[in-house]
């Protein structure tokens, strides 16, 4: 193997722990909104 394949072969595998670790890894955690369960109300008050 001369120095050019051993270096398509580094980024190759660079190339997939990236993929994998973009898909796969941990992601944030998301906060939830306080209003999600709420009907919205369009400025109106229910009588």
């Amino acid at each position: 193997m001369d120095t050019s394949e051993i270096i398509v072969i580094i980024g190759g595998i660079l190339l997939i722990a990236f993929v994998l670790q973009y898909f796969f890894g941990e992601r944030e955690s998301v906060s939830t909104n306080s209003d999600a369960g709420r009907k919205q109300n369009n400025g109106k008050q229910n009588l």
